[in-house]
């Protein structure tokens, strides 16, 4: 392999899965100098098909598997990561993921404790505190790239219960963090109550959330957080006249804000996307996925009141990203994964060794660019 021109080297390296580079690495010096080319990080940045990463529950602390769809094809188990911040913070959420790193946060409404974490280089990093403290409060966490000021941002913003409530929230407080800073600045009241059990979408340099009723967190339009302006405003829905009676979650497809209305009465999912971006005559329903019960499907299996409130949110069906070949991968309850090909109208059980009973999904690209560089420099 040293023999090979570098050119041709780096040919035979990207077509292979980020898994494969990440243990390659190991090998020597020379292939550990190759896994740190800049090209080549980027060639992995834009072509790989997408990574899930499943959170379980069941164990006294958090455990996180990773599954590479590069790979499912011959290769049906899941690998097990380990984050270096498990000691400090054995419980957490994955609250949002960019461009292959991943906001982790800790369950505890008491703890502000936040980490950035990447699960290829296996590094994380611990943002400042806030430096606030509420009692009865709800937290929803935003975390995206800026491409006008080439910066990571995240954003916090906390909902203040008046006393004796816990549904109708009160007062807010919005804060962001620039990562590569050392603290956090004070953008005011949110002005909209926004559905933060969902991670939000990533669209056009904005965070997407559904904005929810003050009493009964019913659907009540799309908002977005521009990260360069720092600004809340509101974008325009789809025109379903049946959006209402199903539950609604906003996803980034391919570029596009999108919405997936999942129908409770018979679990078919309809999907929207909005093809110009803020332009409400471009959404259109691009597909219909039917009812479908995945084999092995238990729906005895207890679940904690962390994922309850997050299966509530987005419904019984999660589709989670589309794949090259086309399929999109779904999640059924939180204990299933099911490969769907819409030009067939055909499912596909997909069986993992290393699974766990229950689970949480994101899907995510893979980056093995270090922690440090791509909080500075965007590949």
């Amino acid at each position: 392999m040293e023999s090979l021109p570098h050119e041709i080297l780096i040919d035979i390296v990207t077509r292979l899965p980020i898994t494969s580079l990440m243990q390659f690495k190991c090998v020597s010096k020379a292939w550990y100098s190759l896994a740190q080319d800049h090209y080549l990080l980027h060639m992995y940045a834009t072509q790989n098909n997408p990574c899930i990463i499943l959170q379980s529950e069941h164990s006294l602390d958090d455990q996180l598997h990773v599954i590479d769809t590069d790979r499912h094809q011959y290769e049906n188990f899941t690998r097990k990561v380990a984050p270096p911040f498990k000691l400090s913070m054995p419980k957490f959420n994955i609250a949002g993921s960019c461009n292959g790193i991943h906001l982790c946060s800790s369950v505890s409404q008491e703890s502000d404790t936040i980490f950035i974490y990447n699960p290829f280089t296996n590094e994380s990093k611990q943002l400042p505190p806030t430096n606030t403290s509420f009692t009865n409060h709800k937290v929803v966490l935003g975390f995206g790239f800026d491409q006008k000021t080439r910066q990571y941002k995240v954003v916090r913003i906390v909902y203040r219960f008046p006393p004796g409530q816990m549904v109708c929230y009160g007062t807010s407080d919005v804060s962001i963090h620039t990562l590569g800073t050392n603290s956090w600045r004070s953008l005011g009241e949110a002005g909209y109550l926004l559905d933060g059990r969902s991670p939000p979408a990533l669209v056009n340099g904005s965070l997407h959330w559904l904005a929810c009723h003050n009493k009964y967190q019913q659907y009540q339009g799309i908002v977005r957080f521009d990260l360069a302006t720092e600004e809340f405003s509101k974008v325009p829905s789809p025109n379903c006249n049946t959006i209402n009676k199903g539950w609604i979650t906003i996803v980034e497809f391919r570029g596009c804000l999108s919405a997936v209305v999942h129908y409770n009465s018979c679990c078919k999912i309809e999907f929207w996307v909005m093809k110009d971006y803020n332009v409400k005559e471009s959404w259109n329903k691009e597909y219909v996925i039917p009812a479908h019960s995945p084999v092995g499907f238990n729906p005895d299996i207890s679940l904690s009141n962390r994922m309850l409130e997050k299966w509530f949110s987005r419904g019984y069906v999660r589709i989670l990203c589309r794949l090259k070949s086309g399929e999109f991968l779904l999640e059924y309850g939180n204990q299933s994964l099911v490969s769907y090909d819409p030009d067939k109208e055909e499912f596909k059980d997909l069986n993992f060794e290393g699974l766990p009973i229950s689970f949480d999904s994101v899907a995510f690209m893979g980056n093995l660019v270090p922690l440090q560089r791509s909080i500075h420099v965007q590949i």
